[in-house]
């Protein structure tokens, strides 16, 4: 079996991988319009560990919006229960 036939062999199984591990990443500003909330509360949301973060440095941070959506959604429905 030659390189171009491992590359492509491995390649038919990445969309599979690929798909699984797929998540939207978000800056706070796209994350507070898409969540309909102010950018501040996003970072302290965000600073209290409250919605997950990914950090790529010391200065910029991503957002996966499942997670804060998650998040948002069960603080809802306890704010809703009490």
């Amino acid at each position: 079996m030659n390189n171009n036939a491992k590359c492509s062999a491995g390649a038919k199984n990445l969309p599979q991988v690929a798909d699984s591990i797929v998540m939207r990443l978000l800056t706070v500003s796209e994350t507070a319009k898409e969540l309909n909330i102010p950018r501040r509360t996003v970072y302290e949301l965000v600073r209290d560990g409250v919605i997950p973060k990914l950090a790529l440095n010391q200065r910029t941070i991503r957002i996966p919006i499942e997670g804060a959506i998650e998040v948002l959604t069960k603080l809802t429905q306890q704010s809703l229960i009490k």
